[in-house]
């Protein structure tokens, strides 16, 4: 698993992004999260392993710990207030590219830890982490494309 496992998400959102604002706004399936909001939860993530944690790492250091899930998606949907389909698809995009960047720059023998985490992390688990994140999110987004591409 490489750190190029985090480009597959970057195409997916370049190809909704031939979708109308709309059609972005709606929920996957009933009571689920839009493309919209599931690429802006994403991209929250995304900064948050750019601002707090990415720039942390170096061999032996103890990262902050990861947020509680159910209030950080929280406080991911409501930054998208007001933000349009497409900016917020520009903001992931631009985002990922740093973060992919970032795993770069990070030797693959460096190893850390997290707070909270009794593991020992590494580069590759972190990618893996959030790799296999995507990858949830991308069956959603393919589900969506699949009804859109039926009706």
């Amino acid at each position: 698993m490489t750190i190029e496992r985090l480009q597959a998400m970057e195409a997916r959102v370049k190809e909704l992004s031939a979708y109308p604002e709309q059609t972005l706004r709606r929920p996957y399936t009933p009571g689920k999260w839009s493309p919209r909001d599931i690429i802006g939860h994403l991209y929250y993530w995304d900064r948050y392993l750019l601002d707090s944690m990415l720039p942390a790492v170096q061999e032996g250091a103890v990262l902050p710990p990861f947020p509680h899930d159910d209030v950080f998606n929280q406080a991911a949907l409501a930054s998208l207030e007001g933000r349009s389909a497409s900016w917020v698809m520009e903001q992931f995009l631009d985002t990922r590219e740093e973060v992919r960047q970032a795993f770069t720059g990070i030797g693959e023998d460096v190893t850390f830890s997290v707070r909270g985490s009794d593991e020992a992390w590494n580069r590759q688990l972190l990618v893996t982490m959030f790799a296999d994140h995507d990858e949830h999110h991308d069956t959603q987004l393919a589900a969506f494309l699949d009804r859109e591409r039926r009706s």
